[in-house]
């Protein structure tokens, strides 16, 4: 959005009680969030009042050969600690453009992953490409944001994928017994969510540089 100042803002519903139909509250939010940009001074052609719902699934078991439902998404063995996060479950979001996966690893570490997807041109837009953070891929194939964003260039449009593991999941990865293998995992991971998430949208094939 073409805004005053340089800076992100975030708006959300927390539901403490009661329940909400989903299509009401999602238009609240819009209507919520259109006031808060123009209060920010966003252009008015910038702001839509277009939403779509995602279609959420319920909570199944995760296939580490296949997590999140998604062909190739393999987890490394590295990624798991006996007791404290091992395979569990996962909840998958999809909608016309974008996607979302949540994986909650079973143990008691209370570990968690998450994966998105989306080629909606309102999230990949110039804003998020010049972010901090981002470098190039070799031979203009797109942008990398260490092992956590990238934007691959997939035929006519570009396709955003992020990761991010929770605060408890990368602390028990960076346990002294596990430190040195915190950067191998983490990476390994996000090389499999681009491989197989990227080929289900056509993109190229890139190779996360370790860090």
């Amino acid at each position: 959005m073409k805004c005053q100042e340089d800076v992100g803002y975030l708006v959300q519903a927390v539901m403490r009680k009661g329940k909400a139909e989903r299509t009401q509250l999602a238009g609240m939010l819009v209507q919520a969030a259109q006031r808060v940009a123009a209060s920010a001074g966003c252009a008015p052609d910038d702001v839509t009042p277009d939403f779509e719902l995602g279609e959420r699934s319920d909570a199944s078991a995760t296939d580490a050969r296949s997590a999140c439902d998604t062909k190739g998404l393999a987890l490394p063995a590295s990624a798991f600690v006996a007791g404290r996060a091992e395979p569990g479950e996962e909840t998958v979001s999809t909608s016309k453009r974008t996607w979302a996966c949540d994986l909650s690893l079973a143990g008691t570490g209370k570990s968690k992953i998450s994966f998105a997807v989306s080629s909606d041109p309102r999230i990949v837009n110039d804003r998020l490409r010049t972010e901090p953070g981002f470098s190039e891929f070799p031979d203009g194939k797109g942008l990398i944001d260490g092992h956590r964003r990238a934007i691959l260039k997939c035929g006519e449009q570009s396709v955003y994928f992020g990761m991010r593991p929770n605060d408890a999941y990368q602390e028990l990865l960076l346990e002294r017994e596990r430190r040195e293998q915190y950067e191998p995992t983490v990476r390994g991971l996000f090389q499999s969510f681009l491989d197989a998430a990227g080929k289900e949208h056509g993109c190229p094939t890139v190779t996360v540089p370790a860090s």
